[in-house]
């Protein structure tokens, strides 16, 4: 009997590794004090992911890392022209002042839908102040948010974003609608829709800045 349990359970397999190695699963020696680091790494990245504050500066530069490498070169799309419906969309800036986009018509316009409680809205508002910094004398920027003025105000203050936010009092149009967001819209002068983009995205990239200097009519 004896001879028959050592078979079954070898002692080998209850002696304890060594103190300073463990064995996985194929039996490869690994140091516990490597895998406590990366342990330590890992969930001090997922800690820093929860954190608003940090959680965008993260996504901003892996947003920004993706449109260098992986986002290819912007192109116009055969999107819907805006529809006389459509112009009267109605805005309300942070003053008070409200708009329709048919008092923009004949310009070249970025529509971005957002919101502040929003993480990859809010990871891509550095890039779009950067644009807004670069183009906003040629390009008419139009940043939406459906929420209440006082929390909009609070936000843009606090980051102290100098591009136009103006809050919507009518459902958005059909032809800028979308299940997501961000959205961004690029809509050219004669009201069609060239260009649209969900999800965070590097906005301040020379790939977005050839693209607007194109229809600009213009080189960068």
């Amino acid at each position: 009997m004896e001879n028959i349990f050592k078979k079954l359970f070898p002692l080998s397999r209850w002696r304890e590794p060594a103190p300073d190695s463990i064995r996985g699963a194929r039996g490869e020696v690994k140091n516990p004090k490597r895998k406590r680091i990366s342990d330590i790494f890992f969930w001090s990245f997922i800690i820093l992911l929860i954190i608003p504050s940090t959680r965008s500066v993260i996504l901003g530069g892996f947003t920004k890392v993706r449109t260098a490498i992986f986002a290819p070169a912007l192109k116009v799309v055969d999107g819907p022209v805006l529809s006389t419906s459509d112009l009267n969309w109605q805005l309300m800036d942070l003053q008070g002042k409200k708009i329709s986009l048919s008092s923009l018509k004949g310009e070249l316009l970025l529509v971005n839908s957002w919101a502040t409680w929003c993480p990859p809205c809010r990871a891509e508002m550095p890039s779009l102040e950067k644009l807004f910094m670069t183009y906003g004398d040629r390009v008419k920027f139009i940043m939406v948010s459906n929420e209440e003025d006082q929390v909009v105000r609070e936000y843009i203050n606090n980051k102290g974003y100098t591009f136009p936010v103006y809050l919507a009092k009518t459902g958005s149009p059909s032809a800028l609608s979308s299940k997501s967001i961000p959205a961004t819209f690029i809509i050219n002068r004669e009201g069609k829709v060239i260009y649209k983009k969900t999800g965070a995205f590097d906005w301040n990239s020379q790939k977005v800045k050839k693209f607007l200097d194109a229809q600009l009519g213009q080189t960068h």
